[in-house]
């Protein structure tokens, strides 16, 4: 099994996988508290040095879901929700604003590429052929366009009439 293949079973079956992580935990420091308890310790200190011994849990939690998670991506839709749920919080007026603004440069985006669009990308053209490339050369290194010009063959900075 690939660690790619972990991680996205890890993140489908998450509480599942959460809850068995914390059996385990759970299991480990009981079955270290037993051991104390049977060199003569007091259940409350078995415990405690079981703790003592198997460290921070809620540290070995956070380096287990590193290794079996993505991170980054979790805290991303963690800080997302969190964005969302505060902006939903304010007043209603502040998202009629919001929904307002992301429309309208929406609108503007979609109608500026319809002008594009139609001008310039679909240009209709009567004789497309007919069209001249004008280019110059100054030097043997630099050169220009300074007409737009369609499928045609330019020589030595003379312009020259396809076909």
């Amino acid at each position: 099994m690939t660690a790619l293949f972990r991680k996205f079973i890890w993140l489908l079956r998450r509480r599942s996988k959460e809850a068995e992580l914390e059996e385990e935990l759970r299991f480990h420091l009981d079955e270290e508290a037993e051991e104390r308890r049977a060199t003569g310790l007091s259940a409350e200190e078995a415990y405690r040095a079981a703790r003592r011994e198997l460290g921070n849990v809620a540290l070995l939690k956070e380096d287990t879901r590193a290794a079996w998670s993505w991170m980054r991506g979790e805290q991303l839709a963690r800080d997302v929700r969190n964005a969302v749920r505060i902006i939903l919080k304010r007043d209603i007026r502040v998202n009629v604003v919001i929904l307002c603004t992301i429309a309208l440069g929406i609108s503007a985006n979609t109608f500026m590429f319809s002008i594009v669009n139609a001008m310039l990308l679909k240009f209709p053209m009567q004789d497309p052929e007919r069209l001249v490339l004008i280019h110059e050369t100054h030097s043997p290194d630099v050169s220009a366009s300074v007409s737009p010009g369609a499928s045609l063959k330019s020589y030595n900075g003379q312009a020259h009439r396809r076909g």
